[in-house]
């Protein structure tokens, strides 16, 4: 979803007058915020320095070159994610498809080939996260 600053204003004065009337601040969660131009974020900026709202900014990118640095100097911790190692991998994949309430454990289906297409990417080294990896199993079930 594309949004421009004037969405962001109506989100951010939405969360005013939640804090104003209830108490209450909002979490914003911005996927993929280094798709966010620098007039996007910096209509940001003031909610946050008034403590409207608590931003989770999520990126691919480093958040030293495509996040305001004003932004970040108003960050209390800044994480940082690592790629999952081949056995978390394969160790996400069997849950998955054991998990007979939120996976694809009720299914009677052929998922070897699939399973092992996975399995074989894995092996190969090759970047594969653990999204893909369910992504094709759920293709080979439907």
């Amino acid at each position: 979803m594309t949004i421009g600053v004037i969405d962001i204003r109506r989100i951010m004065e939405d969360a005013k007058s939640k804090i104003e009337m209830h108490a209450k601040k909002t979490i914003l969660v911005l996927d993929e915020i280094h798709h966010f131009n620098r007039s996007q974020q910096d209509v940001l900026l003031p909610y946050i320095e008034e403590g409207i709202i608590t931003l989770v900014g999520i990126t691919t990118e480093n958040p030293l070159f495509c996040i305001n640095a004003t932004i970040i100097s108003r960050s209390i911790i800044v994480f940082e994610f690592k790629s999952l190692q081949k056995k978390a991998l394969l160790c996400i994949l069997d849950l998955a498809l054991k998990d007979k309430e939120n996976g694809f454990g009720n299914f009677m289906i052929m998922f070897l080939h699939s399973l092992s297409q996975c399995t074989e990417l894995i092996r190969m080294r090759q970047f594969i996260g653990w999204q893909r990896c369910l992504k094709l199993e759920k293709i080979q079930i439907l």
